[in-house]
């Protein structure tokens, strides 16, 4: 998904219920607006999805989950977001979780950030470098 005058891929429920996506081996490039943008809000019911082994490069804005009422999660594993105009990966509202395990955040303005009371959580294993800000994630996801 390139050069699109927004977003690359867009999910944005209008309804209840639960949606779940995933997307693996995406690659996402030189979009106008996000590269994968999750989007709860004015939804009344649960979104889980997935991004494996794909590359958000060159947006605006990488990967971002916003979920402000009603329950958003987002893992992103095995990835890539790298040269963002601004963020990398973004959780952004109270009722928004990002996973991060074995992915890469680089040469974005903000590597990774919780936005809006947002919560980003690791898995310990992710490489967060070259970007402005947003290098570190403060949340660990305790190993069992």
């Amino acid at each position: 998904m390139a050069d699109n005058g927004r977003n690359g891929i867009y999910v944005h429920p209008q309804a209840s219920g639960t949606v779940k996506a995933v997307f693996n081996r995406v690659e996402v490039y030189n979009n106008s607006r996000m590269g994968i943008f999750v989007d709860a809000q004015f939804f009344t019911g649960t979104i889980n999805a997935t991004v494996a082994e794909s590359v958000a490069a060159n947006n605006l804005s990488g990967i971002n989950l916003i979920a402000t009422e009603s329950p958003g999660s987002l893992m992103v594993t095995r990835s890539v977001v790298a040269n963002n105009v601004f963020d990398g990966l973004v959780a952004s509202g109270a009722a928004a979780t990002l996973r991060v395990g074995q992915s890469t955040a680089t040469g974005n303005r903000v590597g990774v950030e919780a936005a809006g009371d947002g919560t980003v959580l690791s898995y310990g294993d992710n490489y967060l470098d070259g970007n402005v800000s947003g290098n570190v994630i403060s949340a660990t996801i305790p190993k069992k």
